[in-house]
């Protein structure tokens, strides 16, 4: 039983990188802005969507700029940062 979950595992760790080699191959079609606006928009879905590390962002950017900025202003950053990382 052991073989049969590291054989599924392994296909689904094939069918992902074949997903995302595919996704490359389509933005490499498209000019560099598109490709960015598309970068910044998956960005911001993670950011909809990854409520365990938003939370834990949150928490260190008020530790960091807790009287500095307020909580708008945090809440910007952090989807800036989501943002920069798609």
């Amino acid at each position: 039983m052991g073989k049969r979950v590291k054989k599924n595992h392994t296909f689904l760790k094939r069918v992902v990188y074949w997903f995302f080699l595919f996704i490359v191959f389509l933005l490499r079609l498209f000019p560099k802005h598109i490709c960015l606006s598309f970068g910044r928009f998956v960005g911001f879905i993670f950011y909809l969507f990854d409520l365990r590390w938003k939370k834990i962002g949150k928490k260190n950017l008020a530790n960091v700029f807790g009287k500095t900025f307020n909580i708008q202003e945090r809440e910007r950053i952090l989807i800036k940062s989501y943002q920069h990382l798609g």
